[in-house]
């Protein structure tokens, strides 16, 4: 039968458009992250088994995603400094910081079979830099022409996340060649590592600032420029005392531990390490306090542009007495003004901070000595002290008495360390806490109490339970970690607090 051309293009079409609509998206399809739902475990990695796709194969639906490094650190992709500039580096960034600069939208060209991922607050787009060889840095830039192939990616899916690769240059696979913050991204001959793999989040109703996770941070007023730290004027513990700004000067004083409530959704406690007393509002001041089941000590992150506004739930938001923040400036809570700069906060993790912060003029040789005599106050210190004997495998708990300002004897278990002796020696503290980690990695450790660059952590239990897999605490066994018993972890996760002093030796 006859058909003219008009007629032959029309039926293409819609040949097209039905084939279009049959095109499988990826099997593991990435979670909704729901906006203020302050559930932390939409962020969790995908379980189920991906489709293996093929070079230009529609893997994903169009939409904005995060794109969460699979290695172990939750690393997300982000802009450097939150930068919406031309050429701005693409790097690491913590997971959930609350900024536009971690979402992506991913743009399907049938044309060339290849994504444009657009930065959601920059507008700018994917690219590897200069000659795209191996090695260029990835940056984001002003979306060219349509023939520029150095701002086109290709998908593919593995059973281990996705591998994003450059359409100009196939020897451009997207690369993390660290797991720490800020590590510039790179396009690098593809090595089938983890480093070249990363799990899309859909992102289509999450928020930014909705979900912070909970653990050390410093707010500096003003935003992402500002080097002006929230924190308690000379240290102190005594309640009520009215809170200032200041330059960074290291100290557990200028910390703030965030501790999600679970209701009203998306508020927080939020915790001087120091002190341990809390952010509260008193009238047009800002102070800290003992524990109060009220509204004036809790706090809902909002984003701005820069930053996060702390919004109270009496409806003031953390502020500068006079709108002008210079060193020492009074902290105050007022009226929500858009314009005021003072009312913006870049909050940022401590995990470097806190950690020099407690190793600092301690004294490993005689760790006992130097909790009495080092460059400390006794104030400093939190109710027990614990050290690490890995060549013993002993674990000692003392308990502080201020008769005399000694350590007491309290407690004393037995502990497993790492294989070949590769567990970090040397003192630290207590930063960050978790009720178990592992499951992606075939396992589960419960009550994790994180210590520089390792862990307490219960003996091994098989994945998603509490079924003892591996029972021993005595050895070198572990990949690096402390064991301990179960009970006794259960211990120390509920009693001994972030900041708590620890001393590991062989």
């Amino acid at each position: 039968m006859y058909m003219s051309a008009p007629i032959k293009r029309l039926l293409a079409c819609m040949l097209l458009a039905m084939v279009v609509a049959m095109v499988p998206v990826g099997a593991a399809m990435a979670d909704n992250l729901v906006a203020g739902s302050g559930d932390t475990s939409a962020y969790d990695k995908q379980t189920t088994k991906m489709k293996v796709s093929n070079v230009g194969d529609r893997v994903i639906e169009n939409g904005n995603y995060i794109m969460e490094w699979a290695g172990d650190s939750q690393l997300l992709v982000g802009v450097e400094k939150y930068s919406k500039a031309n050429k701005a580096s693409v790097v690491t960034q913590i997971e959930h910081k609350p900024y536009y600069s971690q979402v992506w939208n991913f743009t399907y060209e049938f044309s060339s079979r290849t994504y444009i991922i657009k930065n959601k607050r920059s507008g700018k787009v994917l690219t590897v830099s200069g000659k795209a060889k191996s090695g260029s840095k990835i940056i984001q830039k002003k979306l060219a022409s349509k023939s520029d192939k150095r701002q086109r990616w290709y998908l593919l899916s593995t059973k281990s996340g996705y591998k994003i690769y450059s359409a100009y240059n196939k020897k451009c696979v997207l690369t993390v060649n660290a797991d720490v913050e800020n590590t510039v991204l790179r396009g690098v001959k593809n090595n089938n590592k983890v480093s070249q793999r990363f799990w899309l989040h859909k992102a289509a109703n999450w928020k930014p600032g909705a979900t912070i996770r909970n653990g050390v941070y410093t707010l500096a007023s003003g935003g992402s420029a500002s080097t002006l730290l929230l924190g308690v004027p000379g240290s102190l513990s005594k309640p009520n005392t009215r809170l200032s700004v200041a330059a960074n000067s290291n100290k557990l004083s200028q910390m703030w531990r965030f501790i999600e409530v679970k209701k009203p959704a998306g508020y927080y406690r939020i915790q001087n390490i120091s002190s341990s007393l809390y952010l509260t509002v008193s009238g047009a001041k800002v102070v800290q306090s003992k524990y109060k089941a009220k509204n004036v000590q809790l706090w809902k992150p909002v984003v701005v542009d820069g930053g996060i506004r702390l919004v109270n739930r009496t409806n003031k938001v953390l502020d500068i007495e006079g709108g002008v923040a210079n060193s020492n400036s009074k902290v105050s809570a007022g009226a929500v003004n858009a314009a005021a700069a003072t009312q913006t906060w870049a909050i940022s993790p401590t995990t470097t901070g806190i950690t020099y912060a407690c190793e600092r003029g301690l004294n490993k040789a005689n760790a006992r000595a130097a909790m009495r005599e080092g460059p400390y106050s006794w104030s400093d210190f939190k109710e027990y002290y614990i050290t690490a004997d890995l060549t013993a495998f002993e674990m000692n708990i003392f308990k502080r008495s201020d008769v005399g300002k000694a350590w007491v004897p309290f407690k004393r278990w037995s502990v497993a360390s790492g294989k070949n002796k590769c567990t970090t020696e040397g003192d630290t503290c207590i930063y960050q806490k978790w009720e178990y980690y592992g499951d992606d990695s075939g396992y589960r450790a419960w009550y994790w109490n994180t210590i520089g660059d390792t862990a307490f952590h219960s003996v091994l239990c098989f994945k998603g339970t509490k079924s003892i897999k591996d029972s021993r605490t005595r050895g070198y066994i572990s990949e690096g970690c402390i064991r301990v018993g179960m009970n006794n972890i259960k211990w120390i996760y509920y009693n001994c607090p972030i900041g708590t002093f620890v001393s590991r030796y062989y």
